[in-house]
């Protein structure tokens, strides 16, 4: 067979182009440290450092959410140790008015108030801008004593009562003044009431936010505990994702944990009205008890979660370490090699082209190429 001289041109055009790849290689792998670039270049690393890589984005997914875990079991910390000092107040003031000890009767009153006011403060914590006790709700207070009227509709009014009676609800407007009163009959517990968003006058509120009072005496016409602040969470836990297949559940079901403190606040100081006191405060010592016994239950269940998390962050800091060392091993070249590596591949193309030069008689390919 007759040897052409474009058959030589395209031998030689073809050998140059494979060893100007090999050249390229050479060069991207000096260039960027990595010895796969793309899959073709080894298929089956590329594939595993895509699995690393995923690895190390889910340890790191994991890493932030166990940072927040431990913000929400820090400031949960924090704020049911606020409460516990509270209802440790609370129960000294009860105890004292349980034994008759009534010298100071507006005294107390006013500090069973500011004792209430300051919890319904805790049980709306917010941290990171979410509330922190109330489920699975976590945009809005977890106890208001608000209801709005929008297009006309107004939402159900809740309330609490320490037994059943009569309640009076008075709403309020944004300066405070009572634009319409309700009486409903109440049960012991939870209520929830509709109101068609109209003032006493009988003509439609305007849209906005109201908020409420609620007052309450029973068949004797004696003051009941009564509290507007009605929870507006559920009593769902809130779950994080800490692990493969491992989640930490923070109870943050604030009706559980705060609403028997609250009420037997609430009936101690409306038993002032009714100089009933000393009855009162006896009946809600046990409440005041179990609410304490509820805090500290909480307190024992962070501090477990916490001991979870800590174990989890050891072990998803030790995943990362050895998924970032595989994909290393795999991915990133030796430096020394890929500069041995892009010099002899430099010779060889240059001794390529000065070869192909003399075979076709050229004074130098390079300058045609």
């Amino acid at each position: 067979m007759r040897i052409t001289n474009k058959m030589m041109i395209n031998n030689a055009k073809y050998w140059l182009t494979k060893q100007a790849e090999r050249l390229s290689e050479a060069a991207a792998v000096n260039a960027s440290g990595k010895s796969v670039n793309r899959p073709s270049d080894n298929p089956e690393a590329a594939a595993a450092i895509l699995q690393f890589r995923s690895d190390i984005s889910r340890c790191t997914q994991y890493e932030k959410n166990l940072t927040d875990a431990d913000t929400l079991i820090e400031a949960g910390e924090t704020t049911l140790d606020s409460v516990d000092d509270l209802l440790d107040q609370a129960l000294d003031i009860v105890t004292e008015l349980s034994n008759g000890k009534n010298d100071y009767t507006g005294t107390y009153k006013s500090s069973l108030t500011g004792l209430y006011d300051s919890i319904i403060g805790l049980a709306n914590t917010t941290c990171s801008g979410t509330y922190l006790y109330g489920g699975n709700n976590t945009t809005s207070a977890s106890f208001s004593n608000e209801t709005s009227v929008h297009s006309g509709t107004a939402d159900d009014i809740g309330f609490y009562l320490s037994s059943d009676a009569d309640a009076t609800i008075e709403i309020c407007d944004i300066s405070g003044s009572v634009v319409r009163t309700l009486t409903v009959t109440g049960s012991e517990g939870a209520n929830e009431i509709s109101w068609d968003g109209l003032d006493d006058s009988g003509t439609a509120l305007s849209d906005g936010t109201y908020n409420y009072t609620v007052t309450a005496v029973d068949s004797d016409g004696d003051a009941v505990g009564a509290s507007s602040y009605y929870y507006r969470g559920d009593s769902e836990s809130r779950e994080i994702i800490i692990g493969d297949g491992t989640t930490v559940s923070i109870n943050s079901d604030g009706e559980a944990i705060f609403n028997d403190a609250l009420m037997a606040l609430a009936r101690v100081i409306a038993s002032f009205e009714t100089d009933t006191t000393a009855e009162a405060a006896g009946d809600v010592m046990d409440l005041l008890n179990s609410a304490i016994d509820t805090v500290s239950y909480e307190r024992v269940a962070l501090s477990n979660i916490y001991s979870q998390v800590d174990t989890s962050r050891e072990n998803v800091e030790n995943l990362s370490t050895i998924f970032e060392e595989k994909l290393s091993e795999i991915e990133n070249g030796n430096t020394a090699e890929a500069a041995v590596e892009l010099t002899a591949q430099e010779t060889a193309y240059e001794i390529a082209t000065e070869a192909a030069a003399k075979i076709l008689k050229l004074p130098k390919l390079s300058d045609y190429i």
